[in-house]
């Protein structure tokens, strides 16, 4: 009994050390700077596709525990900066992340967007995606969703007098209960014109 009971301690120990190896996890530190190499406080850094998230310290500095290995996207934020993204390899050899934010009134921001069911840069995936900020939804003074064929190209909304909203994209159309193009709101599908409102 005693042997048995050593066996399995060591097998026990042998499969934790062997899973250890396999998912291997890592710290991530990294610093947010302006385009002038000065050190940026209550920056926004967070890894896409992850529940990892923090802000910046007074020197700037951020990190991570316990990532497992693996190609990230890393975001970095602030308001009055242009959003940026970085890909980046997290390995044994990853030294610091260096991220450089500029001024919003310099460059394009990095969008993310969801379109696939996960988190990616707009300007990075082989899709025609319209996608708004929220300054500019509230610029263009957006209220509804019939609101939107002002400003997005190809979409049609229209409320056909009872409340409901039927919605085109290019062309495709369908008024039946059984629409050709899906609405989302809060990722549920608004599967049927009864279901899905144009206030909402």
């Amino acid at each position: 009994m005693k042997q048995f009971f050593t066996l399995t301690l060591s097998l026990l120990y042998f499969m934790a050390f062997s899973y250890g190896q396999t998912d291997q996890r890592l710290a991530i530190q990294g610093v947010v700077v302006d385009n002038e190499g000065v050190p940026l406080e209550n920056a926004q850094v967070e890894l896409l596709n992850t529940s990892f998230s923090t802000r910046t310290n007074n020197s700037g500095k951020f990190g991570f525990q316990q990532v497992p290995n693996g190609h990230y996207i890393i975001v970095a934020k602030k308001p009055g900066f242009a959003t940026i993204s970085k890909h980046f390899q997290l390995n044994s050899d990853t030294s610091e992340v260096r991220l450089i934010i500029e001024p919003e009134t310099n460059r394009l921001e990095a969008v993310t967007v969801t379109a696939q069911k996960r988190e990616e840069i707009a300007q990075e995936i082989p899709l025609s995606i319209t996608s708004l900020s929220h300054d500019a939804v509230k610029e263009s003074r957006i209220q509804n969703i019939n609101d939107l064929t002002a400003i997005s190209p190809n979409l049609y909304a229209s409320d056909p007098g009872d409340r409901r909203t039927v919605t085109s994209i290019r062309g495709i159309v369908s008024t039946s209960y059984d629409p050709a193009i899906a609405v989302y709101i809060d990722g549920v599908n608004q599967f049927n014109l009864d279901t899905y409102y144009a206030a909402f």
